[in-house]
């Protein structure tokens, strides 16, 4: 879970960590593998590429970071992900302008799809005080490692300070095991900050952002639109660039 900071010798293998996580290509997967392992008889959609893509490394990864552009069907992905988990329950979140929209096409998905049952819900609810409350009896009744919240336009999350953002984490804190998706067209418009915090709730341990703040600061200063690194922070980013082959 996104974390307030880390001792002293943590800040010399952060980098390292994250460089040691298995690169995946998903360009590779079978085309309609997904599809036929959630369609009933007569399924009248075929899911596309990226969706497949997605839907299989949420599978593989018990959840996923997801800044796919716009109109490439981010809700079908929001959707199935509790299918291909095998979950027993969803909570999604969407802004309220799309509730009612979404609401429909999980519905006209039911009949071509094995869905699961889910909450479709406005982010609205998570600033209200009983926010963190409506979390717990949603999925006070399930094994925790049998639900997915599902985040879409995840971005409406990234202010650390709001009461909706500090809800959802201390959910997750609360209920480790509860698999975590995010999906945004516009995950960042500036800084590294606006989606680390998501990245850790994603993605946990292969989370390719780092999760301390002295090490997020060092590459925020050195890849943020208005960074303004030093020799310090450069010196903190030399792995990443090494690894991409910069000098």
């Amino acid at each position: 879970m996104p974390s307030s900071g880390s001792a002293v010798s943590a800040k010399k293998t952060e980098s390292q960590r994250i460089l040691s996580i298995p690169v995946r290509p998903y360009h590779d997967i079978t085309p309609g593998e997904i599809t036929r392992s959630l369609a009933k008889p007569g399924c009248g959609f075929e899911l596309r590429l990226i969706q497949e893509a997605a839907l299989t490394a949420i599978k593989e990864c018990r959840g996923g970071f997801f800044p796919i552009g716009v109109g490439h069907g981010k809700s079908f992905i929001a959707c199935l992900a509790a299918s291909v988990l095998e979950c027993d329950f969803a909570i999604i979140f969407a802004p309220a302008s799309t509730v009612r929209q979404l609401q429909e096409q999980y519905d006209d998905l039911r009949a071509h799809f094995r869905l699961v049952p889910a909450r479709i819900m406005s982010y609205a609810t998570l600033s209200q005080p009983k926010g963190t409350t409506l979390l717990t009896e949603l999925v006070e009744r399930y094994s925790a490692d049998k639900v997915v919240l599902v985040c879409d336009e995840a971005h409406r999350l990234k202010r650390l300070e709001s009461a909706r953002t500090k809800r959802i984490i201390r959910f997750m804190r609360a209920n480790p095991k509860v698999s975590f998706v995010a999906l945004s067209g516009t995950m960042t418009s500036k800084s590294l900050r606006d989606f680390s915090h998501l990245a850790e709730l994603c993605l946990r341990d292969n989370s390719p952002v780092p999760r301390d703040r002295y090490h997020l600061n060092c590459w925020s200063e050195c890849i943020d639109v208005d960074g303004r690194p030093g020799q310090t922070e450069w010196r903190q980013l030399g792995p990443l660039a090494k690894w991409a082959g910069m000098d």
